[in-house]
């Protein structure tokens, strides 16, 4: 067993016991994971999901969800990068900060995107690159 694989399923492990959720085989899930098992555990504001790792979050959307077109949000994958998990945000002053390599910085307050910009709605396919990374051969590295 290689390092990664023992750190994810000691992570699985460990979730799964945390949350009390019922540890599932891959063919119950329907999910191509090498015959590995899976935990289904509950997240804030989601359905349950495939976790994959608690810190950072990795939680991959079981597949019986992609029956349209469209993925709910409450069934939606989740991915989280950074060091910090917000738990919850101040609407009166949360804002975005754009900045970099940008010609203009600029810093926008939630109340700015509700009431200064158009409202659109947009169908868009938006994908992890790490997606069924388990079923590539070779296997591709990392989570």
């Amino acid at each position: 067993m290689e390092r990664r694989e023992f750190f994810k399923k000691a992570i699985v492990t460990a979730g799964s016991v945390a949350v009390g959720s019922t540890v599932l085989k891959a063919e119950e899930t329907g999910q191509p994971i090498d015959n590995r098992e899976v935990a289904m555990v509950a997240f804030p504001e989601k359905r349950p999901l495939i976790m994959y790792s608690d810190r950072p979050p990795l939680l991959e959307s079981p597949r019986e969800v992609f029956t349209s077109r469209l993925t709910l949000n409450d069934q939606f994958f989740v991915r989280w990068h950074m060091p910090n998990i917000p738990t919850h945000i101040n609407p009166d002053t949360y804002s975005i900060k754009i900045d970099g390599l940008v010609e203009k910085e600029l810093n926008i307050s939630l109340h700015d995107l509700k009431t200064k910009f158009e409202q659109v709605e947009l169908e868009a396919v938006l994908q992890c690159g790490g997606n069924s990374r388990s079923a590539f051969s070779p296997v591709a590295g990392g989570i």
